[in-house]
């Protein structure tokens, strides 16, 4: 804050105040005074030793996504003796551009290739989820400095290669075999499946051994959102197309487990068999631990988890399937590849590169909408919400759900809600939780929205309006014989945590921010 002045006495232990105001979903036209109720995200003094800078203590926490503008005023009231020192009070404008600031959104993704291995000529598909995008994503048309939000979000097949991708970043000049784009919101997006634009992969494969494809997703940066590409060597993503040339190697296999995962997240191990196979042919992966990180693997003793068989019928990628664990640590992996008769072909090494997963407590919360008819809820319904919570909270941890309501045809914005349950205390470890149930009355859309906070009320997590799965479309109920409305079932679902100081004209924002496993693995 800067405060202009002849002499230093004048201005010497004046008090001011700042009041930051937010969380804003977009910034706000500037005004003379704060409306009436507008949200405050927390106030701060600060002191001038005389004309010139003086930065605020930086101790406001920023409870969500979005933008927020710090508002200074000084008043004769709060000098004391200094009091004579004033002629009037003074008030900054509210949601000045210099003093506005914006906790950006951060993409949370989540995808899976349908196939892992493509017949030459065969067709390639994908799922993406997308979620942490604001709620009304791809509507804000700028307003100053701020830009207006990026409408599409980029999908590229890069390949073929001779080699798996191995890099988390796509390699500069890397051959990009298709691309197209979505719409920059939160949702499910299947790539692929339209007929009248299908991915063919070609009839003949580039190198003689098979072609390597990976999908990548990528959302330009805008003034709401962090820029977001999904890893390029991420091994959901993969795909292998088999070359005309018959291997006459003995086969090999090399693994790659999900890097991380937090606890009750499932996770996978991934092994690509390259070389000669045979009819009968099957892989098995072990999990071992979770074990103390700072000690050396040593995959002693029983597996924590052994895979089915998975028959392997030729080169290409093979996924071990998904576990979890109930604790922090870190998971080796080992994989095994077996003739039919039950000989070992391959063994892989206890500790290897890239097989190993390291799990993290958290705190994190997961939460899905549920109704009486799951799939396709009507009026007359009962609707609740599900919520499963792992990691280490605060004793005395509470989380409470929101329900918000929509009418058909209008967007969900989650600004007063219709229902909110009763706190319900988190304990440790994986637990599951359902709130109260709510009796949908009209159609429309409902929207949950969970707020996890602690024994002082701090907030711990948040959910966002409009995520997918807490999201419920009510209908109306079929209308049976006669003309009468049928009867329906009215009478009887990271982490680690990084902190930035946001400067705005001299004012400091702290905020937290925490990656939530919201995606369901």
């Amino acid at each position: 804050m800067w405060v202009p002045g002849a002499g230093t006495d004048e201005f010497q232990d004046i008090k001011a105040k700042v009041t930051w105001y937010g969380p804003y979903s977009t910034p706000q036209p500037q005004e003379d005074t704060a409306p009436a109720g507008a949200p405050v995200a927390g106030v701060e003094t600060v002191v001038f030793p005389g004309p010139g800078r003086v930065m605020s203590p930086g101790t406001v926490t920023a409870p969500a996504d979005g933008f927020y503008t710090a508002v200074l005023s000084v008043s004769k009231a709060d000098q004391g003796a200094n009091a004579i020192k004033l002629r009037e009070n003074w008030t900054a404008p509210f949601f000045e551009e210099v003093e506005t600031s914006v906790v950006k959104s951060i993409v949370k993704h989540r995808s899976m290739a349908r196939e892992y291995n493509v017949a030459p000529g065969g067709r390639a598909f994908d799922t993406i989820t997308i979620d942490g995008l604001a709620a009304d994503h791809g509507q804000f048309l700028g307003l100053g400095k701020w830009a207006a939000d990026t409408k599409t979000a980029d999908l590229r097949v890069y390949g073929p290669f001779e080699q798996a991708p191995a890099s988390a970043e796509v390699p500069e000049g890397a051959p990009v075999f298709y691309e197209s784009t979505v719409e920059a919101v939160n949702g499910t997006f299947d790539i692929g499946y339209d007929d009248a634009a299908p991915i063919t992969m070609p009839a003949k494969t580039r190198f003689a051994t098979g072609d390597h494809y990976v999908f990548v997703y990528h959302l330009t940066g805008d003034s709401r959102t962090e820029e977001f590409t999904s890893p390029f060597n991420d091994v959901r993503e993969r795909f292998f197309v088999p070359g005309p040339q018959a291997p006459t190697e003995p086969p090999t296999v090399v693994t790659q487990a999900q890097p991380e995962a937090l606890v009750g997240e499932g996770f996978e191990d991934v092994a690509l068999v390259t070389g000669k196979t045979e009819d009968g042919d099957f892989l098995t992966f072990e999990a071992y631990g979770p074990r103390d990180r700072s000690t050396a693997p040593t995959c002693a003793g029983t597996p924590t988890w052994v895979s089915a068989r998975i028959p392997v019928t030729g080169q290409g990628y093979y996924h071990s399937g998904k576990t979890k664990v109930t604790k922090a640590g870190a998971v080796d992996w080992v994989e095994t590849l077996y003739a039919a008769d039950g000989t070992i072909k391959h063994r892989g090494k206890c500790g290897a590169p890239g097989e190993t997963t390291v799990i993290t407590d958290g705190p994190w919360v997961t939460t899905k909408a549920t109704s009486t008819h799951e799939d396709k809820p009507v009026v007359g319904d009962r609707i609740w919400d599900t919520i499963q919570t792992g990691g280490t909270f605060p004793t005395g941890s509470t989380v409470t759900v929101d329900l918000f309501y929509a009418s058909p045809g209008e967007k969900l914005t989650c600004q007063a809600p219709i229902w909110t349950s009763d706190a319900i205390t988190i304990v440790d470890g994986v637990t599951s939780y359902r709130t109260g149930t709510y009796t949908a009355t009209k159609a429309g859309t409902y929207g949950w929205v969970e707020r996890a906070t602690g024994p002082d009320k701090t907030q711990i997590d948040k959910g966002k309006c409009g995520e997918a799965a807490e999201t419920l479309t009510v209908t109306a109920p079929p209308v049976a014989d006669g003309g009468r409305l049928a009867t329906t079932g009215a009478s009887v679902a990271a982490i680690g945590i990084g902190a930035l100081v946001l400067i705005g004209a001299g004012a400091g924002l702290v905020f937290s921010r925490r990656r939530a496993a919201r995606l369901s693995a």
